[in-house]
């Protein structure tokens, strides 16, 4: 039982190492990254984007960084959040379908366990696909990854064709 489960480790691992949502990768783009800590990034970054492109708002809300869940100086329940992001005439209703990575990088400025996932991410809007510059932040706290937006990032046509 201990060799199954230790082969099933490996391959993910193996398997979660080089793509992000279906994107081929090097190997060296998550060297940032803590080895130990790497598969689980990626399955949860995987989730991340899974969660928004088919609109499950009570999985997503679980995956965000605790303090990103504060809004206008008021803790947001997860229901109001689900509610919220469930309107489609919600003018703010982007929905991220996708992203590639092209950079990760460690920023202790930030704090410990704190990355800057950068790429480019596809938007749905308003039935139209936007793709932008994003970076993703991910906060790896007690083990586990948690992620929250930078905010907005000055157009690169270097990142998003």
């Amino acid at each position: 039982m201990k060799r199954l489960l230790g082969i099933l480790i490996v391959a993910s691992v193996l398997l979660f190492d080089t793509s992000v949502f279906g994107q081929t990768h090097s190997t060296n783009l998550f060297e940032a990254v803590p080895e130990s800590a790497r598969a689980r990034l990626l399955e949860r970054l995987n989730l991340r984007i899974e969660y928004s492109r088919s609109q499950q708002w009570g999985k997503l809300f679980d995956l965000l960084y605790p303090p990103r869940k504060l809004e206008n100086d008021y803790l947001v329940k997860k229901e109001e959040y689900v509610k919220r992001n469930s309107d489609p005439d919600d003018p703010r209703q982007y929905l991220l379908v996708d992203f590639t990575a092209s950079n990760v990088s460690e920023e202790p400025l930030f704090g410990a366990g704190v990355y800057f996932i950068t790429g480019c991410a596809s938007y749905c809007f308003r039935n139209q696909t936007i793709k932008e510059k994003e970076i993703i932040v991910a906060h790896l706290i007690d083990c586990e990854w948690y992620f929250s937006k930078f905010g907005d990032v000055a157009q690169d046509s270097k990142v998003c064709k």
